[in-house]
């Protein structure tokens, strides 16, 4: 197969990044033709992001003018320039406009959209361009049944293959028997990972005689606040933020510590939980959306989780791990799944059947449609010229962007994140619904 990712170059830690190189040097060492495509501006860098990721010699494309039609035209010369049996969209809102428009000269080629989170602007962008897509393909059971549920694509061609995770040397839970070793990992932010109820949990546990120190590997733009609210426990040296971790960083972490807590509201992993049962960690969670369809996360089988910031539960499964017999026994079976399921071999084998299970369906046939409106000129230039005769005189003229930050100047999705409540609401509602109905079969 030939096939060719767009994703951005700007992000160089996080598991989004590392499931793409590990997806497309495993494709590779398979005989596949696999090149990914990658922004190459200001705040996206393909020098930078080919020295992180060693090997994957991912190609840039730039947008010379700045604009959204800027974007839009790079994008489509850079398909026609490195056409594909697939092409995969991960993060790059403004890829389907630039198929689209490119469509007819592409007609052999298939257009895949990854989902890789519960977010509204996402979801959107699907049903925005179901005429154009040929598949979806998801990371969590539960994000396949709400794309499904959406009746705007064939749920045939709406796949499932989860992230991996490399194999480490096990810890020796056994061998904890001072005091609980607590890891936080992931980016500080509050809205989906709740890093407010992390901060209840530890201070409500300053009321207990729980022995621990609690180590939190990740940055965002929490990062102050959490400082500031942990400020006490990390003077006595029960709390430290070491920032963020790459790959290798990462696993000596893992080692050092014992147990993995989660408080998300919503995850389609998280990976994070998976590299820490494969380390050997137990992992302590909040029943997050998410976690149901993937069945995963079992409470006293391969985890145990308290429900959704309710802090006295996640006090009390946090007291229960501090027996090292219960420890050994979820530990192990977690590390049992983890391998079975989430292992880099078994993610790899996965992502390979679904793209061949794409490569056995005819490209969609494609039909003229109106490309997406942007809204607002992009500019005075713009409102003075239209958009055909600007994006030309801006192509000659030294590179401008109003960016501020690398999601405008490349953004994940056309469509803007709306208000979460109702699609997390919805996707509450499709989890229950699959809980019921597994019951049910059971």
């Amino acid at each position: 197969m030939k096939i060719l990712f767009i994703a951005p170059s700007a992000y160089l830690l996080g598991g989004v990044q590392d499931w793409l190189y590990n997806v497309c040097m495993g494709l590779r060492s398979r005989g596949h033709k696999v090149n990914i495509g990658v922004p190459n501006n200001r705040f996206h860098k393909v020098d930078e992001y080919n020295y992180v990721f060693k090997g994957l010699g991912a190609i840039g494309f730039s947008n010379r003018s700045g604009s959204p039609e800027g974007r839009i035209r790079s994008l489509s010369r850079f398909l026609l320039d490195n056409c594909a049996d697939i092409i995969v969209g991960v993060n790059i809102g403004d890829l389907y406009e630039a198929f689209n428009r490119v469509s007819e000269r592409l007609s052999e080629s298939r257009i895949v959209l990854t989902l890789h989170a519960i977010e509204s602007n996402y979801f959107a962008d699907i049903r925005r361009y179901s005429y154009l897509l040929d598949s979806v393909i998801t990371t969590n059971r539960l994000s396949q049944s709400m794309v499904r549920s959406m009746n705007v694509i064939d749920g045939n061609k709406i796949y499932y293959a989860p992230y991996g995770v490399a194999r480490r040397p096990s810890i020796d839970q056994s061998s904890f028997a001072d005091a609980l070793k607590i890891a936080w990992v992931g980016r500080l932010e509050n809205n989906q990972k709740r890093l407010s109820d992390l901060v209840g949990i530890l201070h409500r546990m300053e009321d207990t005689n729980i022995v621990y120190t609690l180590s939190i590997a990740g940055d965002g733009p929490y990062r102050k606040r959490l400082q500031e609210d942990l400020k006490p426990l990390i003077n006595k040296g029960k709390v430290k933020i070491m920032g963020a971790l790459n790959k290798q960083e990462l696993g000596s972490f893992y080692s050092d510590h014992n147990v993995l807590l989660i408080t998300s509201q919503w995850e389609t992993g998280p990976i994070v939980a998976w590299e820490a049962m494969a380390a050997g960690l137990v992992v302590i969670s909040s029943e997050y959306i998410g976690y149901g369809c993937e069945k995963a996360l079992i409470h006293n089988e391969t985890s145990l989780l308290f429900p959704i910031g309710d802090l006295h539960e996640a006090c009390r499964q946090i007291r229960r791990v501090t027996d090292s017999t219960l420890r050994q026994r979820i530990a192990k079976k977690g590390t049992r799944l983890a391998l079975e399921r989430y292992s880099t071999e078994a993610s790899l084998a996965q992502w390979e059947i679904v793209f061949m299970e794409i490569m056995s369906h005819k490209p969609k046939p494609r039909e003229p449609h109106a490309s997406y409106a942007y809204g607002q000129p992009s500019g005075r230039l713009e409102s003075l010229l239209g958009r055909s005769l600007s994006e030309q005189l801006r192509s000659i003229l030294p590179y401008r962007t109003n960016a501020r930050d690398p999601g405008s100047e490349w953004p994940h999705s056309i469509h803007e994140l709306q208000d979460q409540t109702k699609i997390l609401r919805y996707a509450s509602e499709i989890e229950a619904l699959h809980k019921e109905t597994k019951s049910s079969d059971t």
